[in-house]
């Protein structure tokens, strides 16, 4: 009896302490910190586009989508490289937004759901690698350009819309192959 009552003593005052120096978690602790999405110079064979008319596409498309979703932050690049050109959004919603909450309750679905509401249909599945977080994939009706799309519980949206050559007919395999590059490039860690 002595034993179990010790080890109960020991048990409280560990618990205490790591309570005390803030180490033990709380119920209502915040999810993760989402990653901020970046538009880095090169994605492997790709380079960001910074012409002026991307530039200006860039501002434009981010004003839009920022106006949308408020206090979410927007990042669009243009991409081209030997097979084509893709087009990025990234969007990091805004903690109290719908689709922060869509997306930490279900990541797959908020991210199919999106796809749906763009008018794409189809929709495949595809591995998302060692990022987690759900990696959909689209061809546009009458065989349009291949759109894939990666959410995560954090609250982060990436489109890739694959918008010229030989990537905009590409296989989902294909280009959710592309799509794991990109967001192992683009996103960068909170903080």
């Amino acid at each position: 009896m002595r034993l179990a009552l010790g080890f109960a003593v020991v048990v409280a005052l560990v618990v205490a302490v790591l309570w005390w120096r803030g180490d033990l978690p709380s119920g209502d602790e915040p999810s993760a910190e989402p990653p901020a999405v970046t538009t880095p110079r090169r994605v492997g064979d790709f380079t960001l586009d910074r012409s002026d008319p991307a530039r200006t596409f860039k501002s434009d498309v981010e004003r839009q989508l920022s106006a949308q979703s408020a206090g979410s932050q927007v990042t669009v690049g243009t991409y081209g490289g030997p097979d084509g050109q893709i087009v990025l959004v990234g969007t990091v919603f805004d903690a109290d937004s719908d689709p922060r909450n869509s997306l930490g309750a279900d990541p797959g679905n908020a991210v199919r759901d999106y796809l749906r509401e763009v008018g794409l249909e189809d929709l495949r599945a595809a591995e998302s690698g060692q990022l987690g977080g759900e990696l959909v994939c689209a061809h546009e009706p009458d065989d349009g350009p291949v759109t894939c799309a990666w959410g995560d519980e954090t609250g982060v949206l990436v489109t890739l819309r694959f918008a010229t050559g030989d990537l905009a007919t590409a296989s989902v395999r294909e280009a959710a192959e592309v799509t794991r590059t990109f967001l192992a490039a683009v996103l960068a860690p909170a903080g």
